[in-house]
């Protein structure tokens, strides 16, 4: 049986080796430095369990302490027009299944429970930039309601927004397939 819960990131400090063997591609010790610059910017983790072992993860952190977003002013401005502010936006990180659980809709439970935690800490949105594989990228981009802004990520792709309202009982995200 898999259960999902949200923490507190800095909570979790015992934890943070078996977040970083989800992730592949950055190296084990860079990630954990990563996990604790994440946790003192109030980061939180939705992780996915099967009795102790973690399964998966949704790490998320508000868009005001992400100095990519906060600090662009463009980004901000767009922002202000769709009556939206940055603290209302929940930025995700570490978006992981385990390979031995894919297939199970593990991924659509995860994020629905990221949306549930974010929502309880008052942001209103899920925020789309730089996504760290095509693949999570195109998944992402199914959930309905998602709002393109005018303003490009680093890697030239444009930002995108997710009522998160749209994502908390969801049990898929739309098929880009007919």
């Amino acid at each position: 049986m898999i259960t999902i819960e949200a923490f507190d990131l800095a909570g979790l400090r015992l934890r943070w080796p078996d977040i970083a063997r989800l992730q592949q591609d950055v190296p084990h010790e860079q990630d954990l430095h990563y996990l604790a610059d994440l946790a003192g910017r109030g980061a939180r983790a939705v992780l996915a369990r099967q009795g102790w072992r973690i399964v998966g993860s949704y790490l998320h952190l508000p868009a005001t302490e992400v100095p990519a977003l906060a600090g662009n002013a463009e980004f901000v401005a767009e922002l202000a027009m769709l009556e939206i502010g940055l603290g209302e936006l929940s930025v995700a990180t570490h978006i992981y299944v385990d390979g031995a659980v894919r297939g199970q809709g593990l991924s659509v439970r995860l994020a629905a429970a990221r949306a549930r935690d974010a929502l309880a800490c008052g942001m209103t949105h899920g925020v789309l930039f730089a996504a760290q594989t095509p693949e999570i990228r195109s998944w992402a981009g199914r959930w309905p309601g998602i709002l393109t802004t005018g303003v490009a990520d680093a890697d030239g792709r444009a930002i995108c927004l997710v009522p998160l309202d749209g994502l908390h009982g969801a049990a898929t995200p739309q098929s880009s397939h007919a």
